[in-house]
């Protein structure tokens, strides 16, 4: 088959946006714009959705600092709408609220 080795793929990473609300080591993006921008909603449900009718299994959002982007929740409660049993996690910097961490977790999440 011409796209076997995508058959094979279980696990994608998304970079939910380049932006962070800390100024640590871990992501602070050397040579790139914080102002890059982040994929269009749309786009980003287009090719999740591709990948997960291939065989995606496990999806991580990771950043910057995901939870920044403001239709996070919304794209998450998409991706759930296509299946229960898939794994949803945020990597996060973890300096948020818990009524904020509810939102993501009543929105589909399964790990924060």
């Amino acid at each position: 088959m011409k796209y076997s080795i995508l058959k094979k793929t279980e696990y994608l990473r998304i970079s939910a946006n380049t932006e962070c609300n800390l100024n640590c080591k871990y992501c602070h993006n050397e040579g790139e714009d914080k102002k890059t921008g982040q994929l269009p909603k749309n786009e980003l449900l287009f090719f999740t959705k591709m990948l997960f009718d291939i065989g995606v299994k496990k999806i991580k959002f990771i950043g910057g600092e995901p939870m920044l982007r403001k239709d996070l929740p919304e794209i998450i409660s998409a991706i759930r709408s296509w299946s229960s049993s898939l794994d949803i996690s945020i990597i996060t910097n973890g300096v948020w609220p818990e009524r904020i961490i509810e939102k993501y977790l009543k929105s589909g999440v399964t790990r924060i």
